[in-house]
C-alpha cells in the first residue's frame, strides 16, 4: 500500500541546462544522508498530469562551503528527478542564491525539465510551480528535508475497482498516487498527490501503530476524516477514505533505504454511488525483490495441491482448483472483479465436489532465501458476496503458514469469520486468534500482505490452507501469490 496533505488525484479525489540522464557512472550520490551534507534541501514528489511520469524529487541548495550538485556552479541551486523507472534528470537554477534567505521565483532550467521555486526563509512554504517536463504539464509538491524532520517522497499509482461508470475512473485505468512522509516528535504526517484525470488533488492522513520486524518495520496508514483540499476543482466535496500498510527499511539513513505503500480507498461521489480501489508504490522504491510468483493462469505451478483439483462439479459451484470466470455457467451468479488476470484459485462448498473434502493445502516448498533477512508473503484475495448474508461459519478459514523445518508452521496471513457461530463476513484476521478484525474480504481482488524475518534460515515452505468452505455460497479466490525478500 515502508510505503500526510494528501493529494491524492483520485484519492483525494478521491481522496490531489540540458536535463538529460545522468550518464552511467556520475558521481552523484542520491542515497547520501543529508544530515552528513549539511545544506539546505527539499524533498518531494512528481507527476506529469497525464500520469505517465512520476517521480521523487530532491531540491539542493549549497551550504556556506560551496556544496552543491549544480553544473552552473558552487552556489547555483539544483533540482533531481528519480523517475519511477529509474531515469535521473537534473535542472540547474539560473542565479545563484544565499542559503537561508527568502527566494522568490527562482527558477530551475533545463532541455527537458523547468520549474520555479519559491521559499521563506527559515524553509517553510515551499512552493514549486510551471512545472514542465518534456514539454507536459507537470506538478510537485516539496517539504523541508532535515535531520529533525526527515521527508520520504513514495512514487505510486492507484485504480478504480467498482466505478460506477465514472468518466475519469475506468477499470483498470492507472492514476498517480504519490505519499511524502515528514516525520516528526515520533509522529508522520502523510502528504498525498494524485490525478483524477488531469486534475491534481491534495490531503492530508497520518500513519501510527509501527511495528518493527527486523530491519523493517511496518505501519499503518490512515486517511483519518478523509479531509481533502484541492488544487484545481473537485467534483464534490465528500471526502476520501483510505486506508493502507507502509513498509520501510528502519536502519540507518543511507542503508539500503527504500520505502513502500499499498492499501485500499472508498469515495461517496454525487453521481456514480460509492467508488472503491486501491493504491500501491512503484516497485522501484519498494524494498522487496521477487522471488517467487504464481499467477494461476496455466497448470504449470510451483505448488503441490493436496487434494489435486476438482473443477468438475463447477456448475453447480462445488469446486476446487484453478478456475476462470469462463469456467461458470452463464446463469451462475459467481462474480468477481479486479481481475488480475484470467485465471486463479477458486474453491467453494468443497465437500460438494465430486470429490469430496473439507480442507485443502497448497504447499511451495523449500524456497531459497539465503542471505535476505526479511521475507514478504502477499496475495490478491476476493470472496463472492451473497446478496442477502455473508456466509462463512466460525470453522471457515483460509491461512498463509510459513516454516523453516516442514514441522512447525507459524501464521503469516489469515481470513476468518468476523464473529464466529454461522453466516459472518470474512476479513483479514490481524491477530491471528481465529476471528477477522481487519479487512472484510469482497468480490473485488485486493492484495494483502505481511512479512516475518527469516532468522538466518536459508529455505522456507509456504502454504495456503483451506478449511470448511463446505456449505453453498461459501466461497474464497486467490491470485497473484508472491514470495519477496530483502
Amino acid at each position: 500500500m515502508k510505503k500526510l496533505l494528501l493529494s491524492i488525484s483520485i484519492l483525494a479525489l478521491l481522496l490531489s541546462c540540458n536535463a538529460d540522464p545522468v550518464a552511467e557512472g556520475t558521481d552523484l550520490d542520491l542515497t547520501a544522508p543529508v544530515s552528513l551534507r549539511e545544506v539546505p534541501t527539499f524533498k518531494g514528489v512528481f507527476t506529469t498530469m497525464n500520469s505517465e511520469f512520476r517521480a521523487t524529487v530532491h531540491i539542493l541548495f549549497p551550504n556556506e562551503n560551496g556544496f552543491s550538485t549544480s553544473t552552473m556552479g558552487s552556489n547555483y541551486p539544483s533540482a533531481t528527478l528519480v523517475l519511477q523507472n529509474g531515469a535521473i534528470y537534473t535542472a540547474d537554477a539560473s542565479e545563484s542564491v544565499v542559503p537561508n534567505t527568502t527566494i522568490k521565483d527562482l527558477e530551475f532550467t533545463s532541455n527537458d525539465l523547468r520549474l520555479t521555486f519559491s521559499v521563506e526563509a527559515d524553509g517553510s512554504h515551499p512552493t514549486v510551480s510551471n512545472v514542465r517536463f518534456k514539454n507536459m504539464e507537470s506538478s510537485i509538491i516539496v517539504a523541508k528535508h532535515t535531520r529533525q524532520a526527515p521527508v520520504t517522497p513514495v512514487t505510486g499509482t492507484y485504480n478504480c475497482i467498482n466505478c460506477n461508470g465514472h468518466p475519469n475512473l475506468d477499470d483498470g485505468r492507472v492514476q498517480t498516487f504519490n505519499m511524502m512522509f515528514t516525520t516528526a516528535n515520533g509522529e508522520s504526517a502523510v502528504t498525498t498527490q494524485s490525478l483524477l484525470g488531469s486534475t491534481q488533488y491534495n490531503g492530508i492522513g497520518y500513519q501510527d501503530n509501527c511495528l518493527a520486524n527486523g530491519n523493517f518495520t511496518n505501519c499503518e496508514m490512515n486517511s483519518g476524516d478523509g479531509s481533502t483540499t484541492t488544487v484545481g476543482y473537485l467534483a464534490n466535496g465528500n471526502p476520501v477514505y483510505w486506508t493502507g500498510t507502509h513498509n520501510f527499511n528502519n536502519e540507518a539513513p543511507g542503508a539500503n533505504d527504500c520505502s513502500g505503500v499499498w492499501g485500499t480507498w472508498s469515495w461517496q461521489s454525487n453521481s456514480y454511488g460509492v467508488l472503491t480501489g486501491q493504491f500501491e508504490s512503484d516497485p522501484l522504491v519498494d524494498c522487496f525483490t521477487e522471488i517467487l510468483f504464481e499467477d494461476f493462469e496455466d497448470a504449470t505451478v510451483a505448488y503441490v495441491a493436496l487434494p489435486v483439483d476438482d473443477i468438475s462439479d463447477i456448475a453447480s459451484e462445488d469446486y476446487y482448483g484453478i478456475v476462470s470466470l469462463g469456467s461458470f455457467e452463464p446463469g451462475d451468479d459467481v462474480f468477481y472483479s479486479n481481475l488480475q488476470g484470467n485465471g486463479f484459485y477458486g474453491a467453494q462448498d468443497t465437500n460438494g465436489a465430486n470429490v469430496p473434502t473439507e480442507s485443502i493445502t497448497l504447499t511451495w516448498t523449500d524456497v531459497n532465501v539465503a542471505g535476505l533477512t526479511t521475507l514478504r508473503v502477499s496475495g490478491f484475495f476476493a470472496e463472492d458476496d451473497d446478496e442477502n448474508n455473508e456466509d462463512w461459519d466460525v470453522s471457515s478459514s483460509v491461512r498463509f503458514e510459513y516454516s523453516y523445518n516442514n514441522v512447525d508452521w507459524s501464521p503469516a496471513l489469515a481470513i476468518e469469520a468476523e464473529l464466529g457461530g454461522t453466516n459472518s463476513v470474512p476479513k483479514i484476521d490481524t491477530d491471528f486468534d481465529g476471528f477477522g478484525d481487519g479487512i472484510e474480504i469482497s468480490d473485488a481482488f485486493i492484495k494483502h500482505a505481511n512479512t516475518l524475518p527469516t532468522n538466518g534460515n536459508s529455505l522456507v515452505s509456504i502454504r495456503i490452507i483451506i478449511e470448511d468452505l463446505n456449505d453453498g455460497d461459501e466461497d474464497i479466490a486467490i491470485d497473484n501469490v508472491r514470495i519477496e525478500g530483502q
